[in-house]
């Protein structure tokens, strides 16, 4: 019987291990676009693999999708694809709960008279060729006006039984079975000049909205440069902390798809915010990873840190919970500690990429620990 050393067994399971991957990217990137899958690379697959990298990276309905291309033969086992089916109906119950509740929040909102933005989530969700198989998050409802969004806490803490004090900037609760999430400022950067320009541009969006109609609703929500540049500050600070999800990824490629030409451009966004050596990485893992055109990428790509980023999504799962969900479980000091060597980790990973902004928040950070001791 042959030897298999050490070495050639790490070899072949790094080999396996980037196969799988190319193979579940092709199988996502037919589900986003709506394109065949490459069958010749899908001649032989570990669907077991595959369908387990799709749960965490939370994209199990784009699989789906992409898995509908292939012919009949190719397919996993009956069991399997029986098991992928009511994932992707518990996927578009979710989905329709989720807007539904958006909805009839937004409503409220209305007749309270608090003027407010939806972000993220299911307006991106709309985006998608099959919006109900884009899985689900929270509820993210901007209200730009300081004092509105003061009173609109209240006004929630009153009757939602939400905890929130004076002075902070958002307040959740769950309602209709989905976490809603208001905020007053949307978005944070712990390095203040780029926070004071990122604000800045949002309050420059909150002039100018854009209009979406789900169940024949219209919401508001921002205009298309100012979204991407949010979706790339919100990817940032996954980036830095927790983690970033393939997810998260295919939204700002889908986004980009439909809202933008060559003729665009956001650099001078990104440049003023800080972001556009992050920003350049991303967008070149969008072309290289998920098939976007670099043409409709409306800022510069680069694969200088790209292969990190990489890294991170491959070994954290969306949102980082592969590899930190178990921390959610721990009391607020316990936390704090334990994930204290993740952002001293995270600064010298990405202190070249955001210079500024990852040593603010390290600072950012310990600050926050310190706080929790005392």
């Amino acid at each position: 019987m042959e030897k298999v050393y050490h070495w050639q067994h790490k070899i072949l399971m790094v080999y396996d291990s980037g196969k799988i991957r190319e193979q579940f990217l092709s199988l996502i990137v037919s589900g986003m676009y709506g394109v065949p899958a490459d069958k010749n690379l899908l001649a032989d697959c570990d669907w077991q693999e595959i369908i387990k990298t799709a749960r965490e990276q939370a994209v199990t309905g784009l699989l789906v999708d992409g898995m509908e291309t292939l012919p009949e033969g190719m397919l996993p086992e009956k069991t399997i694809r029986q098991q992928l089916v009511s994932s992707v109906l518990m996927i578009e119950k979710a989905n329709r709960n989720t807007t539904k509740t958006l909805c009839a929040f937004s409503k409220l909102l209305n007749s309270e008279g608090f003027r407010h933005f939806i972000v993220k989530g299911q307006v991106i969700a709309a985006e998608y060729i099959n919006p109900l198989h884009r899985e689900p998050g929270d509820i993210d409802i901007w209200i730009p006006d300081a004092e509105e969004a003061e009173k609109a806490f209240r006004w929630a803490g009153n009757n939602f039984r939400c905890r929130w004090m004076p002075g902070e900037k958002e307040t959740s609760f769950t309602w209709n079975g989905a976490l809603i999430e208001l905020h007053r400022r949307m978005a944070d950067m712990q390095y203040r000049p780029y926070q004071k320009m990122l604000q800045d541009i949002l309050s420059h969006g909150a002039s100018n909205p854009r209009t979406v109609s789900l169940y024949g609703m219209d919401i508001l929500t921002l205009p298309d440069e100012i979204m991407l540049v949010y979706l790339l500050v919100h990817a940032e600070y996954h980036i830095l902390n927790e983690g970033l999800g393939l997810r998260q990824l295919c939204d700002i490629a889908i986004f980009i798809k439909k809202h933008f030409t060559a003729d665009d451009s956001i650099q001078d966004k990104l440049d003023r915010c800080g972001i556009s050596q992050i920003s350049a990485a991303i967008g070149h893992i969008l072309h290289k990873d998920l098939g976007l055109d670099k043409n409709l990428i409306p800022f510069r790509i680069s694969s200088k840190g790209a292969e990190i980023i990489r890294e991170d999504i491959w070994a954290g799962g969306n949102f980082g919970k592969k590899r930190y969900g178990h921390v959610s479980n721990y009391n607020f000091i316990h936390r704090k500690l334990t994930m204290l060597p993740v952002h001293c980790r995270q600064y010298l990973r990405y202190r070249k990429l955001l210079p500024n902004e990852a040593w603010a928040n390290l600072i950012s950070k310990f600050g926050r620990a310190a706080k929790g001791i005392k």
